[in-house]
C-alpha cells in the first residue's frame, strides 16, 4: 500500500474558503485510479495548518515489485 500525505498551509482567515474548496476538489481526487480515501484534518501543532491524506494502491503496483 502507498499513504501519501502533505501538509497544506493555509493563511489565517481563510481556513473555511480552503475547506469549501477542498470538499470540492474531493470527488475529482477521489476519483483517480486506485484511490481508497482522502481525509482533511486539522494539524495540531498549527491549527492553520491541514493535513491531506490520501491512500492509493495503483493497479499493477504489487506484480511489478516480483
Amino acid at each position: 500500500m502507498i499513504l501519501e500525505h502533505a501538509i497544506l498551509p493555509v493563511r489565517a482567515g481563510t481556513e473555511a474558503d480552503f475547506e469549501a474548496a477542498f470538499a470540492e476538489a474531493r470527488p475529482v481526487v477521489a476519483n483517480q485510479p486506485g484511490c481508497r480515501s482522502v481525509s482533511l484534518s486539522r494539524s495540531i501543532e498549527s491549527p492553520r495548518g491541514a493535513s491531506r491524506s490520501l491512500v492509493s494502491i495503483p493497479a499493477g503496483f504489487s506484480s511489478s515489485l516480483t
